[in-house]
């Protein structure tokens, strides 16, 4: 699974920036990684949004929150249909928070999976999502 997410990195590292440890990309970008991550099988528990406020980036607390449901499919449609029809106008990116769909989800003890990825080309250590899994 790493190795797939590595690619779907690299894929999609070009198109945003990287800001507390997460690729924000652009909206209409995020829909294609969103298509992208269900394909792969992984779970999308939300959407957190980000506007400029002068020189710096800040996330915008109306993000969408999705824990509650365990559906791969349903839940890219409303990470879709959010992010296409609902987001606050100011919102200039947005991440993706993401769990394997094998992996059942709680919200008392998550530990992450994949914290960092390989170096790349550029020598930097990047976050792409926020994956946890249960032990």
């Amino acid at each position: 699974m790493i190795k797939k997410l590595e690619s779907l990195l690299k894929k999609y590292e070009h198109l945003g920036i990287l800001k507390a440890g997460e690729l924000l990309l652009p909206p209409t970008d995020a829909i294609d990684v969103i298509n992208d991550l269900g394909q792969l099988g992984i779970l999308i528990l939300g959407v957190d949004l980000w506007y400029s406020q002068g020189l710096n980036l800040a996330e915008d607390p109306n993000s969408l929150d999705l824990s509650d449901v365990n559906d791969v499919i349903q839940n890219a449609h409303y990470a879709k249909e959010f992010i296409t029809h609902h987001l606050p106008k100011r919102t200039t990116w947005v991440s993706l928070v993401c769990f394997e769909e094998s992996t059942p989800a709680t919200k008392t003890e998550p530990q992450k999976l994949l914290s960092t990825l390989r170096n790349f080309e550029d020598k930097e250590r990047t976050q792409f999502f926020q994956i946890f899994k249960d032990r």
